[in-house]
């Protein structure tokens, strides 16, 4: 990932030329690439598990458990990209029109979730669109005593 340049300066840490600009760019580029590794990691190992008294979320960094008697509500919200990413697609659009409609459509996906507020201040998030067996979750959530919260408007759906 260091840019050589064939004449004049043969060593290879020279930065002379332009070359520091070409190399920071070819590893912007494989950091990006490393992203995409981690992310997809991430998500291969995002699992729920339901426990006699609660429920344990486990990804790549760790397991966290969440007790039925420390869940005040669950309540159905409305996932969005954050606001930095939608700002970055619009900002890809003007580099390349091939970008357009892939960035467009991830710019402007929504997908259903289910908020589960506990007592201490915790936020669970869980999104239900492809996760298989979340009746089996919803089931336990509601049988271990949390309250399904119906929100009235459409402000409170996207909170």
């Amino acid at each position: 990932f260091i840019v050589i340049n064939f004449s004049g300066d043969p060593h290879p840490l020279s930065m002379d030329g332009g070359k520091a600009v070409l190399t920071l760019i070819c590893w912007f580029v494989a950091l990006l690439s490393s992203a995409m590794f981690v992310i997809s990691t991430w998500y291969e190992k995002l699992s729920f598990q339901i426990l006699p008294n609660g429920i344990r979320k486990v990804n790549l960094f760790g397991a966290k458990e969440y007790h039925f008697d420390q869940m005040a509500e669950m309540s159905p919200a409305v996932w969005r990209p954050p606001a930095w990413f939608r700002k970055l697609s619009w900002m890809m659009i003007m580099f390349s029109l091939g970008l357009a409609a892939p960035m467009i459509l991830g710019a402007q996906s929504k997908a259903p979730m289910v908020k589960v507020r506990c007592k201490d201040g915790r936020i669970l998030s869980i999104m239900v669109k492809h996760l298989i067996g979340w009746e089996k979750l919803e089931q336990a959530l509601l049988d271990g005593g949390v309250n399904y919260k119906v929100l009235q408007n459409e402000k409170e759906k996207s909170e």
